[in-house]
């Protein structure tokens, strides 16, 4: 290589201007989309905030004079000037009595109290690691002389410095128990006083209540109040998402930061917001009482991926990545099935509603199967493995199911069930029980049968019927009420008739009968009424009887049946709390 040649160095003899130039220009530029792309790029809300500001408060001071006029006008009518002057000519004729309580609250019984209130706690918090001690010792002598320790305390004399409504001070001996005493004192008065505020003061509440539901309701949209307190609010409006989190269910949602306006006491058209639609209020916030966006956020009901932000496509989750697209406006009530599917009826839910009344009632369920629809009957009745065959190959039990099947299918209120469990089996029988309970949730079941073990094993109320007219209807846990009586096993040790005079004679007993006599023992059976077994039995022991028993059988349904209907009751009509029957009278 030549001597010139090697003097031809690049750093030295040509110049890198041109290179670094066009590389930072570059650099620059990169970082400018950087800084867009993270300011406004992949943070859209920030703009629609900004927007939604600024267009809120200009409309919000365009409407404010119009409000404040217009309720300057409803303020100056008769009606609500009369009312107004009754509620402060009530306020007036309490006012010396609110502020003689208001006195004594505030200036006394609450300085007092907390000036009482310290000395008091540092005693106690001894007395409380004393009794700690105790519990945890397992010394008898250390037991004793902290309980000594603590006896002294309650006992010793604390000067205590409570303040005057003058505002000087006075010193008070006082101990642990004094203390305590005193503290109840003025908080039960304290109590009282704030109490009997209030009930002088209901005429004047009520009446300013009046006043106000006067104002209220003659104002289309929000009072003249409201709009300046909205204004300032948006005088401080805060650029930063606005999100949800729903806890059932450990959702985000972010949709309220571009939709402004949904919850906005104002009523906000798209006219009102510049042509801006995303800024329009909820179009039912009558539904937005019972489905408070707080607990059940946006795309539970709409759809959609409420936790994106980057864009509306993917917020909307209308793109190929995200399988529950946000439902368009007209379907915005197939939302509603993800809670309320097992409903005939959703309320606000007129489309939906409708939509079911014809697969229900046009005969669609007949052809298509709709999920959590028409399959819950077959599930709850256990006939989903034999859904293929003839009814009329299957056995009775199994057609006892399916008839309940198609009775419930359309989900009635009612259910009338006749004699379900005739001809069936043990086993099925016990089938038939759980199923016929578990219908009660959803559905109130008219049991008929008379086959009266069955009813008490599955019903909550029962309705007698003889002859055609009812006799009664109690619950299942108020038989013994039906009958005014209350049924008495007593057993003795004695020789017959024993004391079946004495016990007739007493208070509360309306029959004696004798159930068994034999081997020394003798048992009666008492009809009570009001329960007067606690006489009864100090009665039997103070005459000298060995007392063996005394219980009250539970009532069965055949033995209130019969005495209801005027029959016989046998004494095997009852049970004892160990399953065994009475036996016969």
């Amino acid at each position: 290589m030549s001597d010139q040649e090697q003097d031809k160095d690049p750093v030295v003899s040509s110049s890198l201007s041109k290179p670094l130039f066009i590389w930072s220009a570059l650099l620059l530029l990169s970082l400018g989309w950087a800084l867009y792309d993270e300011v406004y790029g992949i943070r859209p809300w920030k703009s629609y905030e900004a927007r939604f500001a600024k267009l809120y408060t200009r409309y919000l001071r365009g409407i404010r004079p119009k409000e404040t006029r217009f309720e300057n006008e409803i303020k100056a009518t008769a009606e609500y000037q009369k009312l107004d002057r009754e509620m402060q000519t009530a306020e007036k004729a309490v006012a010396a009595q609110l502020a003689a309580i208001d006195r004594k609250v505030n200036q006394e019984l609450v300085p007092r109290t907390l000036a009482l209130n310290d000395p008091f706690q540092e005693v106690r918090g001894h007395i409380g690691a004393l009794t700690y001690q105790i519990e945890t010792t397992d010394s008898e002598s250390s037991k004793n002389s902290k309980r000594q320790e603590i006896d002294a305390l309650k006992k010793e004399v604390h000067t205590v410095k409570l303040p005057r409504p003058d505002g000087s001070l006075e010193s008070i001996p006082m101990t642990f128990t004094q203390m305590d005493k005193t503290l109840q004192d003025w908080k039960r008065e304290k109590a009282e006083l704030l109490q009997h505020r209030v009930e002088i003061l209901k005429p004047a509440t009520e009446l300013r209540a009046q006043r106000d539901k006067y104002l209220s309701d003659r104002i289309v949209d929000v009072s003249a109040d409201t709009l300046a307190g909205l204004v300032k609010k948006m005088d401080d409006f805060p650029i930063a998402i606005r999100q949800i989190h729903i806890k059932d269910v450990d959702l985000v949602d972010r949709c309220e930061s571009c939709h402004l306006g949904t919850r906005e006491p104002v009523e906000l058209t798209k006219a009102a917001m510049g042509g801006e639609e995303v800024f329009v209020s909820h179009p039912n916030k009558e539904l937005l009482k019972i489905h408070d966006p707080e607990k059940f956020g946006c795309t539970p009901c709409h759809g959609g991926n409420g936790a994106a932000e980057d864009s509306v496509v993917k917020a909307h989750g209308r793109h190929k990545f995200w399988l529950w697209p946000m439902h368009h406006r007209e379907n915005f009530e197939a939302g509603c099935q993800q809670c309320h599917v097992k409903e005939v009826v959703t309320e606000m839910a007129d489309t939906l509603n409708a939509g079911r009344e014809i697969f229900r009632l046009r005969g669609c369920m007949g052809c298509h199967r709709y999920e959590g629809f028409d399959h819950e009957p077959e599930e709850m009745t256990a006939v989903k493995e034999v859904a293929e065959e003839r009814a009329s190959h299957l056995s009775h039990g199994y057609r006892q199911r399916v008839g309940i099947a198609q009775a419930i299918v359309h989900r009635p209120s009612v259910v009338i069930l006749d004699e379900p469990t005739s001809g069936l089996d043990p086993a099925q029988t016990v089938e038939m029980r759980t199923l016929i309970r578990s219908l009660r949730s959803e559905h109130t079941v008219l049991f008929s049968s008379h086959l009266l073990p069955e009813v008490a094993h599955v019903c909550d109320r029962v309705l007698i019927l003889h002859h055609g007219a009812l006799l009664g209807q109690p619950k299942m846990s108020e038989l013994a009420a039906v009958l005014g009586m209350h049924t008495v096993l007593v057993r003795v040790r004695a020789e017959s008739p024993g004391p079946r005079e004495l016990l007739a004679k007493l208070e509360g007993v309306h029959a004696v009968d004798i159930e068994h006599d034999g081997g020394g023992q003798i048992e009666y059976r008492l009809l009570l009424n009001p329960d007067v077994r606690p006489q009864l039995a100090r009665t039997l022991i103070e005459h000298g009887f060995d007392l063996l028993r005394l219980d009250r059988p539970e009532l069965d349904l055949e033995t209130v049946f019969l005495r209801l209907t005027g029959h016989k009751a046998p004494a095997l009509g009852t049970k004892h709390a160990n399953g065994r029957a009475d036996r016969p009278a």
